[in-house]
């Protein structure tokens, strides 16, 4: 290419106008010459979205210029939108705070439709106090006054959050005095400790007469004091989780819950939310069984038919499915509606969708309780949907801790910064605030080194669990010694320690007879670990359906799991994780013990069919139930089964609580025994370990306080020394990593 080299003496005016005429002149003539041309072309590569931005805009600023009253603005206007085409992300900002505060295009069209809209506003010369969405402001309504007010040393703006924490109403008009002492009394009363409030005399009067009576069973259902305790508390509030361990009676108080606040609140509609499970097999027949008319919402005709007074029932399938239709009907009661959401922890998850349909419905509605057996199965973490949906993120919802932690990108090490939210609401949407102040980091599989999760700012979360949760476990209900729990570590024989040698060292061998390929290297490379723990959680169950087992013996587990059951001529529970271990087990057990009834429940068998085996199964004296754990993992109730076994471990407590918990129940006359049966020096010592750590997170919302690991582990009848056994990963000589067993070191 060739260059025209310049050569510069000295810059003056005639030097200037050369400059400008042979190069900057003929380079605006060609701009104004194409100009046209130019805009065609990138009209042409515009998407259909842009297009129709530029004509919304167009129209608008149109619209802005001819009409008199706002004529003056259209400087303004196209102003903003130019600032919209040249915007640029400032130096030493954070690109999250960027995507925040920068102007898109619906910001754009907003700003315009708003000066058109003031159009109609008349001005006079006037000052008024008035309320906004979150505060209240003084109002100018017109020019004049506006400057008047900018002059004016007076509070023009509060939100109703800094008024109540700072308890000051602001302003000389009184007129919303009354609001804002309202508001400041709910507050109060939403913010005090469950364990400063004192007992309603009148709420127990009530209680004390308050009866259920079971159609079914003639039997009249009483509260127990304690439940009658808790209860009294959570009715003096609007917003409550119930945590009680499962078994203690969570329907019931549900139920006493839902009429006091038919009774006394008056609201328009109940809306009882939780699992397929749990609406099927409990709500449905106890709400019948106690005469409590309702209607089960299973199609969008059910909404349109409902009525004011009307009890609703919803899976959380039917709620995601016809969220807005729900949300419209909610916002048409005025949000005057009750809310119960059983099962809650099974919105633990804030970005499913069954959690977002449940806090897009319901966040705004006057009354709620949310009942669970835990609030957390994993991580702290799990907690803050549920918060989210009882508080709305309104003042109730406060961000006290001054710090928080953010991980380093350099040094990947977690470090101190100043928490901009400090005193201020959570923010919606925004679950990363909360895992910054209380819990950055989750435990895994390989990280029960780390002697426990840590929780951050524990004083400050501490006050939402005070205010929020009332937690109780089965013995404090129903009474000590109503269960024990009897943790087996067997040792698995040589073709299985064989077949998991072979996962353990030689599983890149072994991954193309077990999975296929993504198409993706990077991909299969990080599934790798995944599949090679998937592998060996299935070789602790059902080695012998592994390809590389040789021998016809039985897996020792089995055996183990038979003599158990032989010793026990009584009723027995065997819950499995793998459908293929439930109808092997299924199997072999109606063979061995073909004196006795042997029973399978699997997740495709329906919720009628559910109940017919169990009703059979009761009839029974020495029956033997074979089932996966999670299709009878909650709302069944087997009170005269006094011995489960668990063949298999999930992933947190809970889970597995969920599963044995069916037959510990309030009205079980006998002490139950639940065996959880594991092979020693595999990857489900890992998996006991990881869950006595998380299970410490869940004793700390329990309890408030950290539980040493060694009460735990006792509480499991789990030893110390199972550290010994666990599984760690390493890299070999060749850099891949690799599964090792061995004496752990824990810090």
């Amino acid at each position: 290419m060739n260059e025209k080299i310049i050569n510069v003496k000295e810059f003056n005016s005639n030097f200037s106008e050369m400059i400008y005429q042979n190069y900057i002149k003929k380079a605006l003539d060609n701009k104004e010459k194409y100009k046209s041309k130019i805009i065609l072309q990138m009209n042409r590569q515009q998407n259909d979205d842009d297009k129709e931005f530029q004509f919304k805009v167009k129209k608008l600023l149109f619209d802005i210029k001819r009409t008199k009253k706002t004529a003056h603005l259209y400087g303004k206007a196209e102003a903003y939108v130019m600032q919209y085409y040249t915007q640029k992300q400032p130096e030493g900002m954070k690109y999250e705070e960027w995507q925040k505060k920068r102007i898109t295009k619906n910001k754009v069209i907003a700003y315009l439709k708003r000066i058109l809209k003031n159009q109609h506003n008349s001005e006079r010369d006037e000052l008024r106090l008035v309320k906004t969405k979150y505060g209240l402001k003084m109002k100018a309504y017109s020019r004049k006054s506006a400057l008047q007010l900018s002059k004016m040393d007076i509070v023009k703006e509060m939100s109703f959050n800094d008024m109540i924490l700072n308890n000051n109403y602001p302003f000389e008009d009184q007129i919303y005095k009354r609001l804002f002492e309202c508001k400041k009394k709910e507050y109060e009363k939403q913010s005090k400790p469950f364990s400063e409030i004192k007992h309603n005399s009148e709420l127990s009067k009530w209680l004390d007469n308050f009866t259920l009576y079971n159609q079914k069973t003639n039997k009249i259902i009483k509260l127990r004091d304690i439940q009658k305790a808790d209860l009294n508390k959570v009715l003096q509030k609007n917003y409550s989780i119930l945590n009680w361990q499962q078994g203690s009676g969570k329907t019931e108080a549900a139920i006493t819950w839902m009429k006091y606040i038919q009774e006394h609140k008056k609201p328009r509609n109940v809306f009882i939310v939780s699992t397929a499970l749990s609406i099927n097999m409990t709500w449905t027949e106890r709400l019948t069984n106690y005469g409590i008319p309702f209607v089960k919402i299973e199609s969008l005709k059910d909404i349109q038919i409902l009525k004011c007074g009307d009890i609703a029932l919803i899976t959380f399938n039917m709620l995601t499915k016809y969220k807005k239709h729900l949300q419209k009907y909610v916002k048409m009661q005025s949000q005057k509606v009750a809310l119960i959401v059983d099962e809650s922890h099974r919105i633990s998850n804030y970005n499913s969708k069954r959690t977002r349909a449940t806090i897009a419905v319901f966040r705004r509605v006057k009354y709620k309780l949310l009942t669970t057996g835990t609030v957390t199965r994993n991580n702290i973490n799990e907690l803050y949907p549920q918060l989210e949906l009882l508080y709305n993120n309104s003042i109730n919802m406060l961000c006290t801790c001054p710090t928080i932690q953010r991980e380093d990108r350099k040094t990947k090490q977690l470090t101190t910064i100043p928490n901009e939210y400090y005193m201020k609401p959570f923010p919606a949407f925004n679950q990363s605030l909360f895992k910054a102040c209380f819990s950055p980091t989750k435990t895994t599989v390989f990280g029960v080194n780390k002697e426990t999760q840590d929780i951050y700012n524990s004083g400050s979360l501490k006050t939402l669990i005070e205010k929020t949760i009332i937690t109780r476990k089965f013995t404090e209900i129903a009474g000590d010694n109503r269960y024990n729990i009897i943790t087996h570590r067997i040792d698995q024989n040589e073709n299985e320690k064989e077949v998991y040698k072979k996962i353990m060292n030689e599983f890149y061998e072994m991954i193309p007879r077990y999975f296929g390929s993504t198409g993706n290297y990077k991909k299969d490379a990080m599934l790798r670990i995944i599949r090679q723990l998937q592998l060996m959680i299935k070789a602790t169950s059902i080695p012998h359906k592994l390809k590389e087992y040789s021998g016809f013996q039985e897996p020792n587990k089995y055996l183990h799991i038979q003599n158990l059951i032989q010793k026990h001529n009584e009723k027995v529970i065997v819950g499995t994780v793998f459908i293929d271990a439930a109808a092997y087990y299924y199997n072999k057990l109606r063979r061995f013990f073909n004196n006795r009834s042997v029973f399978l429940i699997q997740g495709n068998v329906s919720f009628e069919k559910r109940q017919e085996i169990i009703e059979e199964f009761e009839k029974t004296k020495n029956g033997i139930l074979v089932t996966t754990q999670q299709s009878l993992s909650e709302s069944v109730n087997i009170p005269t089964c006094n011995m489960v076994i668990a063949e298999s471990l999930q992933w947190n407590v809970p889970s597995l609580e969920q599963f044995y918990f069916r037959t510990i129940r309030l009205d079980s006359e006998d002490k139950t025994n639940v065996h959880i049966v594991t092979y020693n020096n595999t990857i489900e010592q890992n998996i006991l370990a990881l869950l006595m750590s998380k299970e410490r997170i869940n004793e700390f919302i329990k309890t408030l306080e950290y539980k040493e690991q060694a009460e735990i582990f006792n509480e499991f009848d789990i030893d110390l020394d199972i550290f010994n056994s666990i599984i760690s990963k390493e890299l070999d000589e060749n850099g891949n990593i690799r599964l090792t067993w061995g004496n752990q070191k824990v810090v």
